[in-house]
């Protein structure tokens, strides 16, 4: 337990057990000595300890008010404390706590501040006040930042090497591919090709385009997702203000992946809508007319359907999509169970369980 020096309202918390078996817990205590030593002085009594039962539903359990001799030697960041506790009646067995006493410059600094507003002060004291906390203050905000430097920034630096990997089959692969299924199009469009040539040339392309899809985002699974559980593992060991991280990283991942989501996707599936209906000779010469004035830009602007898969169940494109979109974007940790959200940011799309609380390093489907 830590405590500003100078604080004088804080309570220390005990559990008070026989003094024969040390397991059976004691509520009805006569009365407690406690003596106290700061910084290796000797151990001298409380002259006034304050002290109360939490009874009820905290059998045992007991305050004590920590009001004597909380202040730190001058030129001293910190220094130990030790409260021994024993009953009067010697019916419970006695126990040790120990806390930490630490200089809080930042505190020092500003009282001055608040002297001389309230007119309290002189200039000459403030600004010999501030000079004197100034490098210490430096320290403990250097200190403080420390783990965003040595640890969130490296992860975000490779979460964006990823997303560029993940990306890149997009570019070198679906694209031409899409280019070359199209391309049959208008050379059936413009009296130069036949059928028979069309549906061949996109019913060996689609698998293409499927397989570049799958190589496209096995980047965001391999990668992103363990290097996302390594760093919220680390934000979770920062000080007040998680938080705001978190949101960053959910915004910056929302914003990477809205591409995918709300141009890829829906093109893919026009397109292959329109490949199925001349397959099947339900095609007419105007449709196929418009399907040649389909352009890569069309194919990566029409949003799609929000769908997932079951938990063991193979995904459609688009559930497989939206759960590493939402994976990414909108989830909650609790305990081992990861939960992802829908597009909503309420309701359940899947749930994970991850192989530690703290720092896990796998996470599996389960529901």
């Amino acid at each position: 337990m830590r405590i500003p020096s100078g604080i004088t309202d804080q309570y220390l918390y005990f559990v008070s057990v026989d003094a024969t078996d040390f397991v059976t817990r004691e509520s009805h205590v006569n009365g407690f000595a406690v003596a106290r030593s700061r910084n290796g002085a000797a151990a001298v009594a409380m002259t006034t300890p304050t002290l109360a039962s939490m009874g009820g539903a905290m059998p045992g359990v007991y305050s004590l008010l920590l009001d004597e001799d909380m202040s730190v030697a001058a030129g001293n960041y910190s220094e130990e404390m030790v409260f021994h506790i024993t009953s009067t009646d010697g019916h419970t067995a006695p126990l040790t706590r120990v806390i930490e006493l630490y200089n809080d410059r930042m505190t020092v600094a500003t009282g001055g501040i608040a002297a001389l507003a309230s007119g309290g002060g002189q200039t000459a004291n403030l600004v010999e006040t501030l000079t004197t906390n100034v490098a210490a203050i430096e320290v403990s905000i250097t200190y403080a930042t420390k783990g965003i430097q040595d640890n969130i920034i490296p992860e975000f630096a490779l979460i964006d090497a990823s997303l560029s990997y993940a990306t890149k089959g997009i570019k070198t692969d679906i694209v031409p591919k899409l280019e070359i299924a199209t391309g049959g199009i208008a050379a059936l469009a413009s009296g130069g090709g036949h059928t028979a040539d069309l549906v061949e040339t996109l019913t060996t392309n689609v698998g293409l385009i499927e397989t570049s899809i799958t190589f496209a985002t096995k980047g965001i699974q391999d990668d992103i997702i363990p290097r996302l559980i390594t760093a919220t593992g680390q934000l979770a060991t920062l000080a007040t203000g998680t938080q705001h991280e978190f949101s960053a990283i959910d915004a910056s991942l929302s914003y990477a992946t809205k591409g995918i989501q709300d141009q890829v996707i829906p093109k893919l599936n026009t397109a292959t809508g329109n490949i199925v209906a001349i397959a099947t000779g339900g095609a007419k010469s105007s449709e196929i007319s418009a399907l040649n004035d389909i352009s890569v830009a069309n194919v990566l602007t029409t949003q799609m359907t929000e769908a997932y898969a079951a938990d063991g169940v193979a995904p459609t494109l688009a559930q497989a999509i939206f759960l590493i979109q939402q994976q990414l974007g909108d989830f909650a940790i609790s305990g081992t169970t990861l939960t992802t959200k829908k597009l909503d940011g309420s309701a359940t799309a899947a749930t994970f369980t991850l192989n530690d609380g703290t720092a896990p390093t796998s996470i599996t489907r389960s529901g």
